[in-house]
């Protein structure tokens, strides 16, 4: 289910998972920024076969919080831990 509206988004359960724009309107970015912000190690995500991303909505509400209370010349947030994903046997 795609939610477009930032109240609806941050209603979501923080172990539900969200798509790269929902993401981009919770942290209030584009959906570029949010690719670059995971190539950067800065999201974590799951990715599909096809290459869809999937970003922990819990994660994303922790990086909009730091986001929204950074001070101007913070550094960035750190990296998160990986997630180690358990694959089964469908191709």
């Amino acid at each position: 289910m795609r939610l477009d509206s930032l109240d609806d988004l941050l209603l979501t359960h923080p172990d539900m998972y969200l798509t790269t724009g929902e993401t981009a309107i919770v942290l209030e970015v584009g959906t570029t920024t949010v690719k670059r912000w995971e190539a950067d190690g800065r999201l974590s995500c799951l990715k599909n076969p096809r290459g869809v991303r999937y970003f922990r909505a819990g994660d994303v509400f922790s990086l909009r919080e730091i986001l929204r209370n950074r001070h101007r010349g913070d550094p960035p947030p750190p990296p998160p831990a990986p997630v180690e994903v358990e694959r089964t046997g469908r191709a």
